[in-house]
């Protein structure tokens, strides 16, 4: 016997799109903004946009990093996204000076993102691959030095908002 509810969508997989009804064309998703490089002037936009009592109240330590030197030459282009019953699923990729390094995702149940090399970097260089995501925390660490644990998706979330100011 399954849990399923009738009137709610399948999930085929951890990332399944939801169903279209019948008789309608599925939309096409939003266009991606354009891939914005952390820079000081953007940090301080970010900040004087989040106007939530508990971020301002922390000094906006989990909206944006506190530095923008770690973090500079960092890049997010979301790759794709959609709306699950906890939130949003979505897929990225992280580059360093333009070059893609790292696939980011979180699965929009309120977890973690989960960081990985890029498959061609994997299979080009392991060593310089794994070299890659700990560089990204490195830096992540040293741009959110008030933050004991996530700093890298608090980056993310940064670089997203970036694009979006940037837009």
């Amino acid at each position: 016997m399954s849990n399923h509810d009738p009137s709610q969508p399948r999930q085929a997989g951890r990332f399944a799109e939801k169903a279209t009804p019948a008789g309608q064309r599925a939309s096409a998703p939003p266009p991606t903004p354009a891939v914005t490089v952390a820079t000081q002037e953007l940090l301080d936009r970010a900040r004087a946009t989040c106007d939530a009592e508990y971020c301002v109240n922390v000094g906006h330590s989990y909206c944006t990093p506190d530095l923008v030197e770690p973090i500079a030459g960092y890049s997010l282009k979301i790759t794709a996204s959609h709306e699950t019953r906890d939130g949003a699923a979505w897929t990225g990729v992280i580059s360093l000076n333009g070059r893609q390094i790292i696939e980011v995702e979180n699965s929009g149940t309120g977890g973690s993102n989960t960081y990985h090399p890029t498959p061609n970097m994997y299979q080009a260089d392991p060593a310089a691959a794994r070299a890659a995501i700990n560089d990204w925390h490195a830096a992540a660490k040293a741009a959110c030095p008030r933050v004991d644990f996530e700093q890298a998706d608090t980056v993310v979330a940064f670089l997203d908002l970036a694009n979006e100011l940037s837009a």
